[in-house]
């Protein structure tokens, strides 16, 4: 019962949410590539839910994130000696932050004093790495990071930092812009406000400049 409760929490071939390979550019790791795939199926499934939400659905749902939560923080950056395919490069390491941020945020309503961590975290692994680097190669990746980041940063340096780098990575200042850059990676449109605010008050210093 559980396992068919699970199996339709994940995407339709036709969802516009769908996982697509092309989207995960930067990725490499597969243990990562997977986890992706599984926080878009989450996604999708709380933006189909229609209340009242059966309790077993609920608890299954809560069951497979915990399970994804789970395997992230089992995915730790390893020792040079362990498996070339169990390592994480330092993109993939900030990627994994910015997965564990979102289901904090995205995927489950916690006390926002308890990601605040990774929201500064998350800041100096792209520091570490060079946003600039990052923008070079992999830009929607870094919008997706950006906008996790952004959306959960506090009202302090760590929020202004974030909008300073949405402002450098955007093209234009349309939302539609970012939802179309944002296809292919874990989000749900129904949970877009913080990271809406993260855009236009990137956008209004964008104006300014």
């Amino acid at each position: 019962m559980e396992d068919a409760q699970e199996e339709s929490l994940n995407s339709s071939p036709s969802s516009p949410l769908v996982y697509t390979p092309a989207s995960f550019s930067g990725i490499t790791n597969s243990a990562l590539l997977n986890i992706l795939h599984q926080l878009r199926d989450a996604s999708e499934f709380l933006e189909n839910l229609e209340d009242p939400v059966p309790e077993d659905v609920f608890f299954s749902f809560g069951i497979k994130r915990a399970r994804i939560e789970d395997n992230l923080f089992r995915l730790r950056p390893t020792v040079d000696g362990g498996p070339i395919q169990d390592r994480l490069s330092a993109i993939e390491q900030c990627c994994r932050v910015s997965a564990l941020l979102y289901i904090q945020t995205a995927l489950t309503k916690v006390n926002c004093k308890v990601y605040h961590g990774l929201v500064e975290t998350l800041r100096h692994g792209i520091e570490q790495v060079g946003q600039e680097s990052i923008q070079a190669e992999y830009p929607d990746l870094l919008l997706w990071m950006l906008l996790v980041g952004g959306g959960a940063a506090p009202f302090n340096i760590d929020r202004l930092w974030y909008m300073r780098a949405v402002k450098k990575n955007l093209y234009t200042d349309s939302w539609v812009e970012v939802e179309q850059r944002l296809e292919g990676w874990p989000w749900r449109p129904k949970y877009c406000v913080p990271w809406r605010a993260t855009w236009r008050e990137a956008t209004q210093l964008y104006e300014k400049m």
